[in-house]
């Protein structure tokens, strides 16, 4: 089991996830911003995070701040419907995109992706 850290302002969209990500059998800390979140996780008990890149306090801002914190090598699965096609998880500094609207599948598996 992986404790995963999920950040998406959007109630629907984040309930999904986190019931896709636990019906994978972890744990999921949800947040429907980045602002708590990064003020309140211990990220050195975080396994992965997913990040939606539009909400009050900006994902790019929120992966920033992961980073500049040292975790480096914390998996991010960025999803969001606001990505741009030309962008790169690589451009971005994450390990993999999904694009909203997702399906079960899409989330799941880039869940599993990255925390291979």
């Amino acid at each position: 089991m992986a404790r995963i850290l999920l950040m998406d302002d959007e109630a629907p969209a984040r309930e999904a996830m986190q019931r896709i990500v636990e019906s994978r059998g972890h744990e999921v800390l949800a947040f429907d911003d980045a602002r708590p979140a990064l003020s309140s996780v211990d990220f050195d008990v975080v396994d992965a995070a997913i990040v939606d890149l539009q909400m009050p306090t900006s994902g790019y801002d929120a992966i920033e701040e992961i980073r500049a914190r040292g975790y480096t090598d914390l998996p991010i699965v960025v999803v969001s419907a606001y990505v741009d096609l030309e962008l790169t998880p690589e451009l971005l500094g994450v390990q993999s995109i999904v694009r909203k609207p997702f399906k079960a599948t899409q989330v799941a598996d880039a869940v599993d992706s990255v925390l291979r």
